[in-house]
């Protein structure tokens, strides 16, 4: 009895791990999905995010965050998080990361076609140039990173205890010792 009981566990354990690795091989056939593709975040090197925050951060919230920020989104767009870009808006997803030729946001700025970004007037070319070396790139952009409008930004750097003037003065039990402190370290020059 106790035979029999053995052999059927073996028989299980063996069918489990074939019926896994059956599963796993599926799971691997599988085509990959090119919205799941476009959606990987690339590796943050320091180049790729110098180049956001100097580049694209400035032109995304000067540019295009009044009509496609958190308040108003024109043609159910947002351009404010990099998932909001992917997702995109009536026309689809706003850029595809390292395909130019499939990017949306490209084609509305460099004013190709009926719709024309921004409506004030075409950007400037190295505007355009940086907007398409960052879809070349992947689409950057630094984890946990929202755009918000350049008035906030400047003034949470005004309030930033990082940019404060320094304040020189010593407190007046400081300056206290610091006298007394200099008066017997004189060096007595008539001896």
């Amino acid at each position: 009895m106790w035979r029999k009981a053995a052999i059927c566990l073996v028989v299980c354990a063996w069918l489990i791990a074939v019926g896994a690795t059956w599963a796993s091989a599926q799971e691997a056939a599988k085509p990959a999905d090119a919205n799941k593709a476009n959606d990987a975040k690339p590796a943050l090197n320091a180049a790729d995010e110098r180049f956001f925050e100097e580049k694209i951060r400035p032109l995304l919230a000067n540019r295009c965050y009044s009509c496609h920020g958190p308040d108003e989104q024109e043609s159910d767009l947002r351009l404010d998080t990099r998932d909001h870009l992917l997702k995109g808006g009536y026309s689809g997803p706003a850029a595809v990361a390292g395909k130019e030729n499939e990017s949306l946001l490209l084609k509305v700025v460099a004013y190709d076609g009926d719709v024309k970004m921004p409506p004030s007037g075409k950007m400037p070319d190295e505007e355009i140039a940086a907007l398409r070396e960052w879809v070349r790139r992947g689409l950057p952009w630094p984890a946990g990173v929202d755009l918000k409008p350049v008035d906030s930004i400047q003034a949470a750097r005004q309030s930033h205890w990082a940019y404060q003037p320094l304040n020189p003065q010593l407190p007046a039990e400081a300056n206290k010792r610091l006298a007394a402190d200099e008066a017997s370290n004189k060096f007595n020059w008539s001896a």
